[in-house]
């Protein structure tokens, strides 16, 4: 005899029951209290002598986990999926606490538990496709090791596991989107992070603290940072967020927006981090180390002018968006060290000696050791981890 555990959407309460039994079949959902018609009546009369299998709720198998020797059904809303009772214990707690408590075992729930089973189950139930997500990593781990899945794909998994304290999961969730989203100085790159308004919230609302910096530093170089829509409410797991494209008048979509505290912070460090980046622009070594100097003080000044119109003007005008150093402070101080040991584009313009070089490059790593850690202050970040 097989148990059946219904999971319904947005349960009050989360039963499992033991099947087939009278007393346990599928409460019919309540109708509303009307004064039917005459035909109304006619039709209900008719419904009544009819066979009772024709009244009874249908639901439908999951497309791919209803495995034939599953001995645990769990039903959200309509679908309903066939798993392996013992798998399910095996990866989580919860599950292993729910099935001994229906069992008939007694089972020790600590404090921290008190929400308990219920609480995790209706989480699964109201995030369907995280739970999929979760079932899906326990049966693909090889496929997801040779082929990372995607953000959002990596997201439900780490929503299901902690729900669900699948540990195994969770961490392989977590690693993943550290990795990704890196909080490190060094690890940055002109590579984009992907959807970073998505990461700053599960970030936020997940325990996720350090990939939230990254998540934030993509959207500070970015153009398109002020066309996000403005999100009022709370960060809620269930709240559902939404991202408006300025240049379309169509709906919103499912995708995340940042709440409206976040957006003024990304403006306000955006504003801090350009008047840093304007400052830098005109910081360079004015005397030389080597003896003899490598340029005269006007050389100096007409060498850093090229390297400033190289690096930021030029490809500032020609194309913002293909050219992030003129938004990207950290990536820009880069280029501008680079381009100190060229002769630029003209091959007029005198080489900085190796010193120089040095001296700057020391300068402006200081620099961006300052603003990288004051972001922590500047986005709120430095609250989470504490």
């Amino acid at each position: 005899m097989s148990a059946r555990y219904s999971l319904r959407s947005k349960p009050s309460s989360v039963s499992a029951d033991v099947a087939p039994s009278q007393k346990d079949a599928p409460e019919m959902p309540p109708l509303p209290v009307d004064v039917p018609s005459k035909r109304k009546r006619e039709e209900d009369e008719a419904e009544e002598d009819a066979p009772a299998a024709k009244r009874v709720l249908t639901f439908s198998k999951h497309s791919r986990f209803w495995a034939l020797d599953g001995n645990v059904v769990l039903r959200f809303g309509q679908i309903e999926l066939k798993l392996h009772r013992s798998r399910l214990a095996t990866q989580s707690p919860w599950f292993a606490k729910l099935f001994d408590q229906r069992a008939g075992m007694e089972v020790k729930v600590e404090d921290w538990e008190k929400k308990g089973l219920q609480t995790a189950l209706a989480s699964a139930a109201e995030e369907n496709d995280d739970f999929v997500a979760l079932l899906s990593a326990m049966d693909d781990a090889i496929e997801f090791f040779k082929n990372p899945p995607p953000f959002s794909t990596v997201a439900s998994i780490y929503r299901a596991a902690y729900n669900l304290s699948c540990t195994r999961f969770e961490d392989y969730a977590r690693d993943y989107l550290e990795e990704k989203y890196s909080d490190h100085l060094n690890h940055l790159d002109a590579n984009p992070v992907p959807d970073p308004a998505a990461a700053i919230v599960l970030g936020r609302t997940w325990d996720l603290p350090r990939i939230v910096k990254r998540a934030f530093y993509e959207l500070l170089r970015s153009t398109t940072a002020a066309g996000l829509v403005i999100n009022d409410a709370p960060v809620s797991p269930d709240a559902t967020l939404t991202v408006e494209d300025p240049e379309s008048t169509a709906a919103k979509t499912d995708a995340p927006s940042l709440l409206k505290d976040d957006f003024f912070r990304l403006l306000d460090a955006q504003k801090r981090l350009l008047t840093g980046w304007n400052a830098a622009l005109w910081t360079f070594p004015l005397d030389c180390a080597s003896r003899p100097a490598c340029m005269t003080p006007e050389e100096v000044h007409k060498a850093w002018k090229s390297i400033v119109q190289e690096v930021v003007v030029v490809p500032g005008r020609r194309d913002e968006v293909a050219h992030p150093a003129a938004l990207d402070v950290f990536l820009g101080l880069d280029k501008l060290i680079d381009a100190m040991g060229t002769k630029g584009p003209d091959k007029d313009r005198l080489k900085f000696c190796r010193h120089c070089i040095a001296e700057q490059k020391y300068v402006f790593h200081e620099m961006q050791e300052k603003w990288w850690n004051s972001l922590d202050e500047w986005l709120n970040i430095a609250t989470l981890e504490n």
